[in-house]
């Protein structure tokens, strides 16, 4: 965030080295990021899950599949949500402009941050209703939240 385009950069090259270490991402056809909504876009200036993708579709040497998976409308940003609101603040917020270039295909669906796993699930709700054969999801970091560390 913060307009730091060239870390984003860094990172995206360390995440095409990641996902190569990984035997099961490594069988993955095709490379999908979760959109932000447009207005989120313009206001940071970029979408740093596009960013990771790209790295990873040139270092896999994969197909990126830009502008298929869309969100349909605003959501708030997840991390100004509880963790039991995040689910329905995403749900039905994602679709699949061209479902045909999905069809049959083991997709690897790139994040930036997991925390509850809501997004990434809508994601790959919205891909596999629209034919993908499976997902995989590769993300930056996990979050994690106070709770997470108390016993």
């Amino acid at each position: 965030f913060n307009g730091e385009r060239e870390l984003a950069e860094a990172l995206g090259q360390l995440a095409g080295e990641a996902v190569l270490a990984e035997e099961e991402l490594r069988g993955c056809q095709a490379v999908v990021a979760v959109p932000l909504a447009p207005a989120r876009q313009a206001q940071r200036g970029f979408n740093q899950a596009a960013i990771f993708a790209e790295y990873i579709h040139k270092r896999l040497r994969l197909p990126h599949l830009r502008q298929v998976l869309i969100r349909r409308r605003e959501t708030r940003p997840q991390m100004e949500s509880a963790e039991e609101q995040r689910f329905d603040n995403v749900k039905g917020a994602f679709g699949v402009t061209r479902p045909a270039s999905l069809r049959g295909l083991h997709l690897l669906l790139v994040d930036d941050i997991y925390t509850t796993g809501a997004t990434v699930e809508e994601c790959a709700r919205a891909l596999l209703r629209a034919g993908a054969r499976s997902v995989s999801a590769f993300v930056l970091a996990i979050g994690v939240t106070r709770a997470d560390w108390q016993g």
